[in-house]
C-alpha cells in the first residue's frame, strides 16, 4: 500500500477503502511513496525494493503449488489436466471374452472410483486361469470411469521400469519435463528419473481418478532373494493415497497388498462358450471335456484350437489327451497338469505340421516372452557365420512372408498372442517356461542362436535412435544374461565350441554399458575376453578390442589401476599386430592419455596426446573428426596446465574443424564452444566467454533439452561467469 493511502488523499473520490485495495489474508506492506510509484524503484538498493523483493521471491517460489491448488479446486479444469485417451497398445488381444459376471462385479465394487483413498486389488490364481483377460475386459468396460488407464507389464524388474518410464509418452506433454522427453527421444539413459517423474505425476493433488494395472507380478521377492529381476512391487506404487491399482499374479503371498480375489476355473457353461469360440462352432459332449480340463480357460482354448486345426471331435481329443497324460512329465508348480497336457498334444501336432514353426517356439524360450518381431531376426543374417546357422532359421529370417507364415500357424494353435496396435507378438509366460523345460533336444543350438540374434540386432552408436533400439533389446539381453548366469547349459559358457559366441558377448556387453548397466557389461566383457583368449589367443586383435572396451568400462567406474593395466596391454598388442601408427593403436593411445589426465599424470598424458595427434593427422588428415577430438583433448590438457595460449590455439582449430565437419549446432561442436568459453572466462575475457556460453546453452537446449547434463553444465558455467561479473540477478536466475 502506498503512503498516500493514509494521507489527505483518503477522502478523495479516486481513493478506495482499505478492504477494496487489499487481498484478504495477504500480508500488507506500506511503501514510502505515493500510489503512482508503487512499481517504480531506483535500483536493488532502493529501500522500497529491499522491502518488497523478498516477498516477490516468495510469491515466485510458491506460485506453482498455489496455481495447482487453484486448478485442483475446479473439477472441470482438473478433468482436462489429467484426462488421457484410453489405449491398450501392446496388450495381448482379447477378441471374444467370455463373461465372468461375479468376478467382474467384485472388481468394480473394489476398484471403481468412490472413496477418497487409494484402492488396491490383487487378482491371483494359476497360470492360464484368465487373470490378464479379465483385467483387460475390466479396463475396457470401465475406461470412462477413469481419467487414465495404464497397463504395466511387470514380469521382471527391468521390464517393469521400462514400462513405467514409457508411460511418459502418454502423459500431457506440457506436463512432462525436458529431462523425460530427452529419455524418450533416446538422448538420455537415466531411466530412474523418468520412473520417479511418472510416479510423481500420478501423485499430484486431484489426479486421483486413474487406474494402474500391474500384470504378471510373478517373481517372488524377499530381502535375501537371489533373483536379480525380482522386486518389491510396493516400491513402484505412486506415493499419494489415491487412484486405483490392480495387480495380477500367481503369487498368493501378494494378497497382503489389499483386497483380493483368487480366480477359480470357469463353470461348465463358460467353458463351453470358450470352446465354441475357439473351434468356431458348437460341439457335442463338450461338458465332459471341460471337466477333464478342470475348467482352465487356457487349456480349453488350446484344446479348441487343436480340434479346429485337426478336425478332431471331443471323443478323439479325449483319447489323445489320456494317451499324452501317461507320458507327461511331472507337472510344474507354475501350471496345472491339464494345461501342460493340452500343450503337449498341440505341440506334437504343430511339429508334425511344421518343424520350422515348432523350432521358432523353442528358440523363443531363450528370448523374452513379451516382444518378438521380424526385425529382431533379420540382422543375424548379415554376420560372417551365416552359413553355420540352421536352415529353418535362415528361411525365417531371410523372408518376412515366411516368418509371418510361421507366426500365423502359432496364432492358429493359440500358442502366441498378437499385440494390440503392434506388429509384435507375445507368448504366455507359463507356456514360455514350459517350452524351455519340456524339450532337451537342440538346447545347445537354440541357446547359441538366441545370443547371436540379440547381439546382431544391437545397433552401432552411429545409427539413428540407437538408444531406443537398445532399450527394446534389453529384456532379451536380460533373458540371455540370466541363462548365462545360471549356467543351465555347459554350451552357454563353452565358447570354443562356437567361436562367434565370444563376439556376441562383446556386443551385448557394449549394449549394457551404453544403458548404464555396468555390472552386466563387465560380466559379459570378461566372458568374451576369456572366450577370445581361448579361441584366438591373448594377442589377437579381436581379443584386444575387448581388452580396450573393458578398460573404458573400468575407467568410467573409476577403477583407474585396472583400466591402466588393460590399456597398456591393448596398446602393446595393437602396436605388435598393427604397428605404432595404425588408427586402432592411436585410439588406444588417446584413451590412455585421457586416463592419465584424469589421474593427474599430465606429462605422460601430453606425450600420448601429441603422439595420437601426429598419427591421426598422418592417417586421416588434419580435419578428420578423430584428429579434431584429439586436438580438443590436448587443448583441455593445456588449459589444466595453465598453457592458455596453446590451449586457445587448439580450441579454435578444433572448433573450426568441427563446424566444417558436423555443423555449427552439432553437440560435439558445442562441447568445444563450451570449452573455449571456459578458457576465456579463466583469462578474464568475460564478454567473449559470455557469448560462447550463450551459444553453447542455446545449442544444447535445442539438441538435448534444458535438463540434460551437458545443458546443466553450461548453465552452471554461465552462472559462475555472471557471479564473477557481479551480475547477481542473472546468476541467481540460472
Amino acid at each position: 500500500m502506498a503512503q498516500d493511502f493514509e494521507t489527505g488523499y483518503r477522502d478523495a473520490d479516486i481513493i478506495v477503502d482499505q478492504q477494496s485495495a487489499t487481498l484478504h489474508g495477504r500480508r500488507m506492506m506500506f511503501l514510502t511513496t505515493d500510489h503512482s510509484g508503487l512499481n517504480k524503484f531506483r535500483g536493488p538498493k532502493d529501500p522500497n525494493f529491499r522491502l518488497v523483493g523478498p516477498e516477490i521471491e516468495r510469491m515466485i517460489r510458491t506460485a506453482p503449488s498455489e496455481i495447482e491448488a487453484h486448478y485442483s479446486s475446479h473439477p472441470l479444469i482438473n478433468e482436462k489436466l489429467f484426462r488421457i485417451s484410453f489405449s491398450l497398445e501392446g496388450i495381448p488381444v482379447v477378441n471374444k471374452f467370455v463373461e465372468r459376471n461375479a468376478e467382474m462385479n467384485q472388481l468394480e465394487q473394489e476398484l471403481l472410483p468412490a472413496l477418497m483413498r487409494r484402492r488396491v486389488f490383487v487378482l491371483h490364481g494359476l497360470g492360464g486361469i484368465g487373470k490378464t483377460q479379465l483385467s483387460v475386459e475390466f479396463a475396457r468396460k470401465n475406461q470412462k470411469s477413469y481419467s487414465a488407464v495404464f497397463w504395466i507389464n511387470s514380469s521382471t524388474k527391468e521390464i517393469l521400469r521400462q514400462n513405467i518410464a514409457d508411460l511418459a509418452r502418454r502423459l500431457p506433454q506440457e506436463q512432462v519435463s525436458r529431462k523425460s522427453k530427452s529419455y524418450l527421444e533416446g538422448k538420455s539413459s537415466n531411466i530412474d528419473e523418468v520412473v520417479n517423474e511418472v510416479l510423481e505425476w500420478l501423485s499430484r493433488p486431484s489426479n486421483d481418478q486413474w487406474l494402474l494395472i500391474y500384470d504378471n507380478v510373478d517373481r517372488e521377492f524377499s530381502i535375501s532373494s537371489e533373483d536379480p529381476e525380482a522386486f518389491d512391487i510396493k516400491l513402484y506404487f505412486p506415493k499419494a493415497d489415491q487412484g486405483s491399482i490392480l495387480v495380477t499374479t500367481r503369487l498368493e503371498s501378494l494378497r497382503r497388498l489389499g483386497a483380493d480375489l483368487k480366480l477359480e476355473p470357469v463353470d461348465e457353461l463358460q467353458g463351453a462358450i470358450i470352446l465354441r469360440n475357439s473351434i468356431g462352432n458348437s460341439v457335442e459332449d463338450s461338458i465332459q471335456l471341460i471337466k477333464l480340463l478342470q475348467g482352465l480357460p487356457l487349456a480349453i482354448n488350446q484344446a479348441g484350437s487343436y480340434m479346429r486345426e485337426t478336425n478332431t471331435n471331443v471323443a478323439e481329443y479325449i483319447k489323445s489327451y489320456n494317451h499324452a497324460w501317461k507320458r507327461l512329465m511331472r507337472p510344474r508348480e507354475d501350471a496345472d497338469a491339464s494345461v501342460l497336457t493340452t500343450w503337449t498334444l498341440s505341440f506334437d501336432r504343430l511339429r508334425a505340421q511344421s518343424q520350422e514353426a515348432a523350432n521358432l517356439l523353442l528358440l523363443w524360450a531363450f528370448l523374452d516372452n513379451q516382444d518378438l518381431w521380424y526385425g529382431l531376426f533379420a540382422p543375424a543374417l548379415n554376420q560372417e557365420i551365416f552359413e553355420e546357422m540352421p536352415d529353418w532359421f535362415v528361411k525365417c529370417a531371410a523372408d518376412e512372408f515366411d516368418f509371418k507364415d510361421r507366426i500365423g500357424l502359432l496364432l492358429k494353435y493359440s500358442f502366441i498372442n498378437a499385440k494390440t496396435e503392434s506388429s509384435s507378438f507375445s507368448v504366455h509366460p507359463v507356456f514360455h517356461n514350459w517350452c524351455f523345460h519340456a524339450f532337451e533336444e537342440d538346447k545347445a543350438v537354440m541357446s547359441r542362436l538366441a545370443i547371436i540374434i540379440v547381439a546382431s540386432a544391437a545397433p552401432s552408436d552411429t545409427m539413428p535412435h540407437y538408444t531406443l533400439t537398445q532399450r527394446r533389446l534389453l529384456p532379451h539381453c536380460d533373458r540371455i544374461f540370466s541363462l548365462v548366469q545360471q549356467r543351465m547349459q555347459k554350451t552357454l559358457t563353452d565358447e570354443i565350441n562356437f567361436h562367434w559366441q565370444s563376439d556376441a558377448y562383446h556386443m551385448l556387453g557394449h549394449l549394457y554399458s551404453h544403458q548404464d548397466k555396468m555390472k552386466e557389461a563387465e560380466n559379459l566383457y570378461l566372458r568374451a575376453l576369456a572366450g577370445k583368449e581361448k579361441a584366438w589367443g591373448a594377442e589377437h586383435t579381436s581379443t584386444l578390442e575387448t581388452v580396450n572396451n573393458l578398460a573404458i568400462l573400468y575407467s568410467v567406474q573409476g577403477k583407474m589401476n585396472e583400466a591402466e593395466k588393460l590399456y597398456l596391454r591393448a596398446l602393446a598388442g595393437f602396436e605388435k599386430a598393427w604397428g605404432a601408427e595404425h588408427t586402432s593403436t592411436l585410439e588406444t593411445v588417446n584413451n590412455l592419455a585421457n586416463l592419465y589426465k584424469r589421474q593427474g599424470k599430465m606429462r605422460e598424458a601430453e606425450k600420448l596426446y601429441l603422439r595420437a595427434l601426429a598419427g591421426f593427422e598422418k592417417a586421416w588428415g588434419a580435419e578428420h573428426t578423430s584428429t579434431l577430438d584429439t586436438v580438443n583433448n590436448l587443448a583441455n590438457l593445456y588449459k589444466r596446465q595453465g598453457k592458455m595460449r596453446e590451449a586457445e590455439k587448439l580450441y579454435l582449430r578444433a572448433l573450426a574443424g568441427k563446424e566444417k565437419a558436423w555443423g555449427a549446432e552439432h553437440t560435439l561442436t558445442l562441447s568445444t564452444v563450451n570449452n573455449l568459453a571456459s578458457l576465456y572466462s579463466d583469462q578474464g575475457r568475460m564478454n567473449e566467454a559470455e557469448k560462447l556460453y550463450l551459444r553453447a546453452l542455446a545449442g544444447f537446449e535445442k539438441a538435448w533439452g534444458a535438463e540434460h547434463t551437458s545443458t546443466l553444465e553450461t548453465v552452471n558455467n554461465l552462472a559462475n561467469l555472471y557471479q564473477r561479473q557481479g551480475k547477481m540477478r542473472e546468476a541467481e536466475k540460472l
